[in-house]
C-alpha cells in the first residue's frame, strides 16, 4: 500500500475519526443516563357502612376512622431504601352502590427500582418487586374497610 498517497486525506481521515468517536461517547453517555420509568394506575376501595345508602356514581369520601382517604389524599411510592420515588394523590370518592366508595389515583415517571412500597395518606404500605409489579401490569389496588 501506498502510504504516501493517505497522505493527502489525512485531514479528511482524522475528521472521520473524531466524529465517529464523538457519536458513540454520545451514544453511550445516553444510554447510561436514560433512566427507565413507569407509570403506575391504582384503586383504593373503601368498605364501610357509611356508604351502603348511597347510589352508584354518588360522590363519597371517608368518614369516622377513615376521614384521610379524601379527593386529594397523597399517594406515595417509595424504594427498597425509602428513597421517595414519585407522589400523587387519590381522585374522584364515588359510591359503587353496594357500599364501597372508590378511588383512583395515577402516578406518573416512577424511576425503575428492584422494590417499591405504596402508601395512600399515613395507611400501610402495599410492597412490590419489579417483577410483581409488572406482572400486575403496573396496578396497584388498595382494599380498606370492613
Amino acid at each position: 500500500m501506498n502510504w504516501q498517497k493517505l497522505d493527502k486525506y489525512r485531514p479528511l481521515i482524522l475528521v472521520a475519526v473524531i466524529v465517529i468517536a464523538t457519536g458513540v461517547v454520545f451514544v453511550a453517555k445516553s444510554t447510561v443516563h436514560s433512566v427507565q420509568k413507569h407509570t403506575v394506575n391504582g384503586t383504593l376501595d373503601l368498605s364501610d357502612v357509611a356508604f351502603v345508602d348511597l347510589k352508584n356514581g354518588d360522590a363519597c369520601e371517608g368518614s369516622g376512622g377513615y376521614d384521610d382517604i379524601v379527593d386529594g389524599a397523597q399517594v406515595k411510592v417509595v424504594d427498597g431504601n425509602g428513597s421517595t420515588l414519585a407522589l400523587s394523590e387519590l381522585r374522584g370518592g364515588t359510591a359503587d352502590g353496594n357500599g364501597s366508595c372508590k378511588f383512583t389515583f395515577e402516578i406518573a415517571n416512577i424511576k425503575k427500582s428492584a422494590f417499591y412500597t405504596f402508601t395512600v395518606s399515613h395507611r400501610g404500605g402495599l410492597d412490590f418487586s419489579a417483577k410483581d409489579l409488572a406482572t400486575a401490569d403496573y396496578k396497584v389496588d388498595f382494599t380498606l374497610g370492613q
